[in-house]
């Protein structure tokens, strides 16, 4: 079990549901919500 552990790699993958909401978790919205279609301008 411990040698396939080994074979994987971590990927980072960006993509629209990386690009914020415009709203802060803790406070109020700062910015509109882009429509996704926006996001993929």
């Amino acid at each position: 079990m411990a040698s396939a552990a080994k074979n994987r790699t971590y990927r980072f993958t960006f993509g629209p549901w990386n690009i914020s909401t415009g709203a802060d978790p803790f406070g109020p919205p700062v910015r509109k919500e882009l429509a996704f279609a926006a996001k993929l301008r």
